[in-house]
């Protein structure tokens, strides 16, 4: 698995040569190695990409995201078949029990909130009233306790005025464009893993075709907001280049994940991992100790 991202945002011919990807723009040309891409954005109508290098990106698991007018992803190229078991892995998907998914959004909850409170506390905000909620969460989350804290988190991060379904806020913008970065990273672990992304264990949407990544993402979007919250603090909120770069980056973070230092990228590896073996359990012999212990310890993130 490659490690490095490729943003595309001016005019530019992409091209495929002896195991390079070949950029040429209007007075430059770079290489880049196949091998070393994870990711590759295209957020300009004026880029041409031959079917070659996109059949070579596909099978090469690099996921190819595709940016609309205003720089938003709006869809992705995936290939069909990175894993050979995937049939298998799409009939036990089909069985997931209720029961498991509900316990297991419970847990996913939890750890997101548990997250954004430390978000808060990494910036001396107040996280306190946070607590009583997270404690309260039901299986399945029935009560909608991560709506509640999330208005109580977003208005403590960004200020009392901040809504969060405001798309013409420029911390929306950023906040929307990291997270479809990571949505783009965790659905291409499910991809890769031989599961369909469309069926998520909370996420439902007919719409959603991302369903199951929207689930798994849960925990790792106070990530982005804090990148964002620095972005705003340093007077970065123009979305330009560089600002992308450092939501992209995100993804080469390292945190304290299971008492370990782990990149983001091997995170989503776990997350999902974990989450698989607790789902795919005979329903009849389900075994609680398989539920996943994740703890976060943030740290200097950021």
């Amino acid at each position: 698995m490659g490690w490095r991202t490729l943003i595309i945002t001016q005019h530019t011919k992409v091209a495929f040569q002896m195991g390079q990807v070949v950029i040429k723009t209007v007075d430059q040309i770079f290489q880049v190695p196949l091998s070393d891409l994870n990711l590759v954005i295209i957020e300009t109508a004026q880029a041409t990409i031959t079917s070659y290098v996109i059949q070579k990106l596909i099978k090469n698991d690099v996921r190819v995201i595709i940016c609309d007018q205003n720089y938003l992803p709006v869809g992705e190229m995936i290939g069909y078949y990175s894993n050979n078991q995937r049939i298998k892995h799409i009939e036990q998907q089909f069985k997931w029990s209720k029961n498991l998914k509900d316990i297991l959004w419970q847990q996913i909850v939890t750890v997101k909130m548990k997250n954004q409170q430390q978000v808060l506390q990494r910036l001396e905000l107040d996280s306190l009233a946070l607590a009583p909620h997270i404690e309260k969460i039901l299986i399945g989350d029935s009560s909608n306790r991560e709506a509640i804290v999330a208005r109580m988190y977003f208005t403590r991060l960004y200020g009392k005025d901040f809504v969060r379904k405001d798309d013409n806020n420029k911390i929306n913008v950023h906040l929307n464009y990291g997270y479809q970065i990571l949505l783009a990273a965790v659905a291409r672990e499910i991809q890769a893993a031989g599961y369909l992304t469309e069926l998520g264990i909370h996420h439902q949407s007919y719409e959603n075709f991302l369903n199951l990544a929207s689930d798994m993402m849960e925990p790792l979007r106070p990530l982005i907001d804090i990148r964002t919250w620095k972005l705003r603090n340093m007077g970065e909120m123009d979305f330009s280049i560089d600002a992308k770069l450092k939501l992209v980056d995100v993804l080469n973070m390292t945190v304290n994940f299971k008492s370990q230092e782990m990149l983001i990228t091997s995170v989503i590896s776990e997350l999902l991992r974990d989450s698989l073996a607790f789902l795919n359990q005979d329903i009849e012999e389900s075994r609680m100790d398989l539920l996943p212990k994740w703890e976060f310890k943030l740290g200097g993130i950021g």
